[in-house]
């Protein structure tokens, strides 16, 4: 099937079916961001795109709409909000008029930057570039029943994914007109019925695998280190230098020279925009002359433009020697009702240069550009481009501390809420702190800290002199400019302290949000319970919170059901100081294992002396690079796992683990030193290694991972692993007895 006949049919869609009042819903003026546009619109609407980055995992949800940009791909980025999810996803049966344009898509990182299953849709006219780990499925992958069209994209620096384009779907699906330039596969061609026409693939380390049945014509695979290491090349598949004009710069357009130049599909259904017979791969070569080409700033930087008296540059193409004369306007939009910033008029120069002149271009616009050459016979046609002046970023607001808080001299948090960049730059902090209000001596700068969510805060600064006053301020960097620096304020440092709860702070939340870095909340002997005293965190300070009397008289009661309470929190980068010692915690309710326990744990703190009973799901779960210390504490007769370990460098010692409906202690992916444990009674495995293989990683000390531990009368064995093979698991001095599965 040609692009003529899905054309014809896209066509009878559009008048039969789609409704004839399509809008354009334009963001973020009208809708704040994307997937907002996106739920917006209606079938036939179109979602217009400002320029700028935007970090995103879209869904085009079923509706066949087009999502583009209003600038282009180069002044447009889509990056991924969250790297556990494509940058865009087609899995809801979306038509051929779902259409997807004119971005660039980076930064995927272990999920495709474009998911299609089950669905049809255009992609195209796209640059998906710097895809980040190495391995994660294809940057396009399309499986399912998926008749989809992926059509003019351009793919480079891509070194990560197992595959650029991965096509295994089991409905025709077209790969039309896609360079591909640098890559571990290019082409994976496995459906089981698939057009791969006009498209280029070098330096990658294997060009194509195509299955028997693959349509593959007009392509041109050169340059890699397999060219074809399944399947063979068809009919007018070529082996050539593409002669692109400049791959270090991002430039894959065609040279003058190009051997790719009309030698792709002699059909007029693949004519390229300039009525020519079609060129190989994503970027044609216009042929109408005279004409400028290769239009570009003096330093090729389009994005975040910092002179505001730009240079502009192009090439004169022309079967004529010597261009006579040129015209350049600069504008606001690509309507070109008027060059509303500077027209040069018509200069009799043969100069391919000419320096802006007129008003400054302002901080944050977009601004088009466009060039019309002669050749002493006629004029040609306006070649177009577009660039967009660097936005400062605003002066971040402090946040923490301000106005003489007083802090704790072993840690000093400073917190500032992020500033805004209107192009969506990655921004970096720089905070500075004085020991004057005339900031005449520095006392500490803290340089390139990334911005975090919401707000952005340093480390711990510890060497600071207690009872002292300092000033301390902070501004923003887009990687080009800095933004103004943020007022100056003071904070008061002083020694740790003492918070006795309920005395003087009436719950334990209260208590924890009073303390400072190493200050210590006692806790008087009783029962703690409500809002207030569950689902505890230590908003990532380090200090101890600490039961009187211990844990049989010092209760958190989380509550039970219906509602899902935890005890403690952890996910603010806490360290081994922040201290958990002498509490019972019963009675959390989590539904969801994986997800929730009594204690979790996606930091490093260490929990003491503890007995955690009682609970609905797991008792201590640990996951996202935790860390944490378990240190003497008795975990029973819980639903779920004693303790349950995954992504985490995991310590436990001297602890009794008995009783709990699942395993004692499981852990999945990780680093483990157990130590003088006891498991027994549960009714899962004493300790469970499970994986698909599980990974249990020697620690730099290459000491033991588990050693003087009992593994007794436990229901499904005492050591249980899920693959037979575990070779970096170590055990010295145990006694497995009496387990009903194996010891």
């Amino acid at each position: 099937m040609k692009i003529l006949n899905i054309s014809a049919i896209i066509l009878l869609f559009f008048v039969f079916v789609l409704p004839s009042y399509a809008t354009t819903i334009k963001v973020p003026s009208e809708q704040l961001d994307i997937q907002a546009g996106i739920n917006a619109a209606a079938n036939g609407d179109t979602v217009m795109v400002a320029p700028g980055t935007y970090r995103v995992n879209l869904d085009f949800k079923g509706k066949s709409i087009t999502v583009t940009s209003e600038a282009g791909p180069l002044l447009t980025i889509l990056k991924p909000y969250t790297t556990a999810l494509p940058i865009v996803t087609f899995t809801t049966s979306e038509s051929p008029l779902a259409v997807l344009e004119r971005f660039t898509l980076k930064e995927r990182y272990s999920k495709p930057a474009i998911q299609i299953y089950n669905s049809s849709p255009l992609i195209r006219d796209n640059i998906f570039t710097d895809d980040g780990a190495y391995y994660g499925g294809g940057i396009v992958y399309i499986r399912g029943n998926s008749s989809c069209t992926i059509q003019r994209n351009l793919f480079y620096d891509n070194q990560g994914a197992y595959a650029v384009i991965w096509e295994d779907s089991d409905s025709p699906t077209w790969v039309l007109n896609n360079t591909i330039y640098g890559g571990r596969a290019g082409l994976l061609l496995w459906g089981s019925s698939t057009t791969a026409y006009g498209n280029t693939v070098t330096n990658c380390d294997m060009g194509v695998s195509a299955v028997s049945n693959a349509n593959t014509a007009y392509n041109n695979i050169w340059g890699n280190g397999t060219d074809w290491s399944f399947g063979s090349p068809g009919p007018m598949d070529v082996t050539l230098n593409p002669g692109f004009e400049n791959p270090a710069i991002g430039n894959f357009s065609l040279s003058e020279g190009s051997f790719l130049i009309d030698f792709g599909h002699p059909d007029a259904a693949y004519y390229d925009p300039d009525g020519t017979r079609n060129d190989i791969g994503a970027v044609p070569f216009d042929q109408r002359t005279p004409l400028a080409i290769n239009l570009h700033l003096e330093n090729y930087e389009v994005t975040n433009v910092l002179n505001h008296y730009p240079t502009f540059f192009w090439k004169f193409y022309d079967p004529a020697p010597t261009q006579v004369a040129y015209e350049i306007e600069v504008g606001s939009d690509n309507e070109w009702t008027a060059a509303e910033f500077w027209s040069s008029g018509e200069v009799s120069l043969s100069d391919t240069f000419v320096t802006y002149n007129g008003a400054a271009l302002d901080n944050g616009t977009t601004n088009y550009y466009r060039v019309r050459v002669n050749n002493g016979t006629a004029w040609g046609i306006w070649g177009e481009s577009v660039f967009r002046i660097n936005s400062i970023p605003t002066a971040p607001n402090l946040a923490y501390p301000i106005d003489q808080e007083i802090t704790s001299m072993f840690g000093v948090c400073l917190s500032v809420e992020n500033s805004f960049d209107a192009e969506g730059d990655d921004l970096t902090y720089e905070f500075q702190i004085y020991s004057d209000a005339g900031m005449g001596t520095v006392v500490e700068i803290i340089e390139e800290i990334p911005e975090q969510n919401d707000n952005t805060k340093t480390e711990k600064i510890s060497n600071l002199d207690s009872d002292t006053e300092y000033w301390w301020r902070c501004r923003s960097y887009d990687s080009y400019e800095y933004s103004a620096w943020s007022d100056l304020n003071s904070f008061v440092t002083r020694s740790p302290l003492v918070i006795r709860v309920p005395a003087e702070q009436s719950t334990l939340q209260a208590g924890i949000d009073a303390a400072e870095e190493l200050d210590t909340v006692l806790v008087t002997a009783g029962t703690y319970s409500g809002d207030g005293n569950r689902d505890l965190s230590f908003n990532g300070k380090n200090i101890i919170i600490l039961s009187e009397s211990g844990p049989e008289v010092t209760i958190i009661d989380c509550g039970g059901e219906p509602d899902s309470y935890q005890g403690f929190v952890f996910d603010n980068g806490e360290d081994s100081t922040s201290v958990v010692d002498g509490f019972s915690i019963t009675n959390s309710y989590s539904p969801m294992l994986w997800n929730e326990a009594a204690i979790i744990c996606q930091s490093s703190p260490t929990i003491k002396n503890c007995q955690i009973s009682g609970n609905i799901g797991d008792g201590i779960l640990c996951s996202y690079g935790a860390a944490p210390k378990i240190i003497d504490c008795i975990i029973s007769d819980n639903t779920g796992a004693g303790v349950r370990a995954g992504w985490s460098d995991l310590t436990m010692s001297g602890c009794l683990i008995f009783g709990n409906s699942l395993d004692g202690f499981s852990i999945n992916y990780g680093a483990i030193n157990i130590s003088n444990c006891t498991f027994a009674y549960n009714a899962g495995a004493g300790i469970l290694l499970e994986g698909d293989p599980p990974k249990i990683n020697f620690r730099a000390d290459n000491s033991a991972m588990v050693n003087n531990c009992i593994m007794a009368y436990n229901t499904g064995g005492g050591v249980k692993q899920w693959f037979l093979f575990y070779p970096s698991l170590r055990m010295e001095c145990n006694n497995a007895y009496g387990n009903d599965e194996d010891d």
